[in-house]
């Protein structure tokens, strides 16, 4: 196929110009690492059915929700809890959307973790809580990002790949993969079944979360996509 062969030698020559920046490439029988997640409390559920990811009471009001619909921020003024016990460090950390009263981070170890912020208000809880650990990369987690409920998330690795998982469960969902490296990740604010990726070989990309299909690619970019 003419019509294959220059793209396929422009990937080649991106992919040389970045190579000592990148990870390896890809073999060509490589699979994704083997996805394994841990529940850290007691009880998924409470004595009401209620889900871990639930949010406590008054969760909404206390979040500072403008009527756009956005968080309102504030400029910080002390410390009040400490998150983690990674020692390699965090690249991304994600706040629950609307409520913000769960908190995702993705590691340089490859894992995901979400835990539950400290309540200020009303004193119930002091200090955070690790509640549920994500294990599906065998390289640096880039970034992660929810969907718009907060029911899945989708994380991407120097590995080279991205997984959707279920926040609930730890369950993956669909695994992606272009061969190139995804550096960042939004979903589409009117239908989550879509996302896009900026990669390492300057497009955008689409996927479909239902189908893992690739449905777009943008390939206006002369450098790497990173934001």
């Amino acid at each position: 196929h003419q019509e294959d062969k220059p793209v396929m030698t422009l990937d080649r020559i991106l992919e040389r110009k970045m190579a000592h920046l990148l990870p390896p490439q890809q073999r060509a029988d490589a699979k994704p690492f083997e996805a394994t997640t841990e529940f850290h409390c007691a009880a998924e559920y409470d004595y009401q059915g209620r889900s871990w990811m639930a949010p406590p009471p008054g969760a909404a009001s206390s979040a500072n929700i403008s009527s756009d619909g956005n968080l309102k921020c504030y400029i910080p003024k002390r410390c009040v809890a400490r998150f983690g016990n990674n020692k390699n460090g965090i690249h991304r950390i994600r706040l629950f959307p609307k409520t913000g009263h769960l908190l995702l981070s993705a590691g340089l170890d490859g894992v995901c973790q979400v835990w539950s912020i400290p309540l200020d208000q009303d004193k119930q809880q002091q200090q955070p809580r690790l509640m549920r650990t994500y294990k599906g990369h065998s390289a640096a987690c880039r970034d992660a990002q929810f969907n718009l409920s907060g029911s899945q998330f989708v994380s991407a690795s120097f590995d080279r790949y991205l997984r959707l998982w279920d926040t609930e469960s730890g369950e993956v969902k669909q695994t992606f993969g272009n061969g190139k490296v995804p550096y960042c990740i939004q979903f589409y604010p009117r239908d989550d079944n879509y996302f896009v990726v900026g990669c390492s070989d300057n497009r955008i990309v689409t996927y479909h979360t239902e189908t893992g299909e690739l449905t777009q690619e943008y390939n206006h970019h002369l450098a790497p996509v990173n934001a």
